[in-house]
């Protein structure tokens, strides 16, 4: 049995690139070392999350997320056990939806307020994960 969490929340400080890709490069390292997998979007400072693994390894992730200072205004959307995982091959997929380079991604990148987006996100993580995988697997024949 797997458990699912989806949450967003707010950086406490402005993130830049090199942050970003710092915080993505540790989030990797430990989740490969506890089995989780998942995907993180971020937009000019708020976070979407999807982790997914043990039961035991995502509550002890859920704790230390709930701790970390670099974000605020944390909440869970779901918060589910599962059979199978939405993101099976990545330790953390990463997505800055700022960023032009993402706006391949259908029905996400829109001119609405960015809870809205967030909210809109949550909604189409399943679809999103489909659409996700498709698009690297056929990039990577």
């Amino acid at each position: 049995m797997l458990r699912r969490v989806i949450y967003t929340s707010l950086a406490t400080n402005p993130l830049d690139k090199r942050a970003l890709l710092d915080l993505l490069h540790e989030a990797r390292g430990f989740n490969h070392i506890d089995g989780i997998t998942g995907l993180l979007m971020h937009d000019e400072g708020h976070f979407l999350q999807v982790v997914e693994g043990p039961v035991e390894e995502i509550a002890n992730l859920v704790k230390r997320l709930k701790r970390d200072g670099r974000h605020e205004h944390f909440e869970i959307h779901e918060d589910v056990q599962t059979e199978s995982r939405l993101f099976p091959e990545w330790s953390m997929g990463f997505g800055d939806l700022s960023d032009p380079a993402l706006a391949f991604l259908p029905n996400i990148i829109s001119q609405t307020e960015h809870q809205q987006r967030l909210a809109e996100l949550v909604g189409r993580l399943p679809d999103l994960a489909k659409r996700l995988n498709i698009e690297l697997g056929e990039n990577s024949k």
